[in-house]
């Protein structure tokens, strides 16, 4: 069956992305692992919530059981909280600086 004759049955419909490398999805779930160790309780509770329906298990056995179609985008995320973490903590720092210099001044 050709791609036509696909389109106009409407079996196209059917197709489902390609699985991800295997090596590529073991990488990203370490990566994501890595990353969700530096997140609050609360950040990882909405992880466990937008990536799997086991809020039960460990945050661990979420990203090793969350569908692989899913990691590039969590890996993202992920990303984009521990800046956000960071910059924060940096911030925190900074304040806590400027308020230490202050009091000594």
């Amino acid at each position: 069956m050709n791609f036509q004759d696909t389109l106009f049955t409407g079996q196209i419909l059917d197709i489902k992305p390609k699985n991800m490398n295997k090596t590529l999805a073991a990488h990203g779930r370490k990566l994501i692992k890595e990353a969700l160790q530096g997140c609050s309780k609360e950040q990882q509770d909405l992880f466990k919530r937008l990536y799997g329906r086991w809020t039960e298990l460990e945050i661990v056995e979420v990203v090793d059981n969350m569908d692989e179609t899913k990691i590039d985008y969590a890996l993202t995320q992920c990303e984009k909280m521990y800046k956000i973490n960071k910059l924060q903590t940096d911030l925190k720092e900074a304040v806590e600086d400027l308020q230490k210099s202050h009091l000594s001044n």
